[in-house]
């Protein structure tokens, strides 16, 4: 096992994670991969266009799903900013759902996905097949880039976020939303994580320290319960899944629940160098 955490390069600070095949650092919070993951060879393989009635499975399911999801990270941006973004870049966009809802607010909104089985169902035109990392080539500057549920999947946090600052206008921020590695039922292995491709996720320690290293102020940390996602992992049948999605898309239940304990959760960070 690695003796030196990756972030904080302090030594003999880690635990490994059996159940969650994971390394956590003591020092610093930071959960990470001891072998890290190439996500650029999964991504980059071209699929056949789906049928028809694959893209009515994906109309009553997951984009269903993630609607929820992009109302909750819309209502989060109205409460800690004042929305008047010019214009946003998302990252890992799946569909462009988030995309559009940005657009209705009058934020002339793009994103950018690396899975092209996920562009084919896109919802929007205004998104385009690509893979971000450190090397991503932007002409533009943006005054907002959405990284939701994403740069977990990257290995080298710091760089990527360094790159995504330098697509910033001054002043301009970025939204993140990722797993929450200090949550008790993360740390307690009650709370599985998305899946066994994750390479990297930081703590709010993690996030405060990149204000001295690259000039990234945290102006918002909040966590959040996920009852939608507790249910779904527990839900092993798609009927009973559709039934459970069914309570949130009707509001009988929450989404999302503000708990400083939660496994969620979602940062701003503005540029400040």
């Amino acid at each position: 096992m690695l003796k030196k955490c990756i972030i904080c390069d302090k030594i003999d600070c880690l635990t490994f994670n059996k159940k969650l095949n994971i390394l956590s650092c003591h020092e610093c919070g930071v959960l990470f991969a001891e072998k890290q993951n190439n996500q650029k060879i999964h991504f980059f393989k071209k699929r056949d266009n789906p049928t028809l009635l694959a893209k009515m499975k994906n109309k009553i399911s997951h984009e269903l799903f993630y609607n929820l999801i992009d109302d909750i990270y819309i209502h989060y941006l109205k409460s800690k900013t004042k929305m008047d973004f010019k214009n946003a870049l998302d990252v890992g966009t799946r569909f462009g759902g988030f995309v559009n809802k940005l657009n209705k607010f009058g934020v002339d909104a793009y994103g950018i996905e690396a899975d092209d089985n996920l562009l084919k169902f896109a919802v929007t035109k205004k998104v385009e097949w690509g893979y971000f990392d450190e090397n991503y080539i932007s002409n533009k500057k943006y005054e907002l880039i959405c990284l939701t549920q994403m740069l977990y999947y990257l290995p080298d946090n710091f760089s990527i976020l360094n790159h995504t600052k330098n697509m910033l206008i001054d002043n301009g921020v970025i939204f993140i939303t990722t797993i929450n590695p200090q949550a008790s039922n993360i740390q307690n292995e009650k709370s599985p994580l998305p899946n066994n491709t994750i390479n990297v996720i930081l703590s709010k320690q993690n996030f405060e320290s990149l204000k001295e290293k690259i000039g990234l102020e945290v102006i918002d940390y909040t966590t959040y319960r996920t009852p939608l996602y507790a249910d779904l992992y527990t839900a092993k049948n798609p009927i009973i899944k559709k039934l459970k999605i069914l309570q949130y898309v009707l509001k009988f239940k929450k989404p999302y629940v503000r708990d400083p304990d939660g496994e969620h959760a979602f940062i701003l960070l503005k540029k400040i160098s």
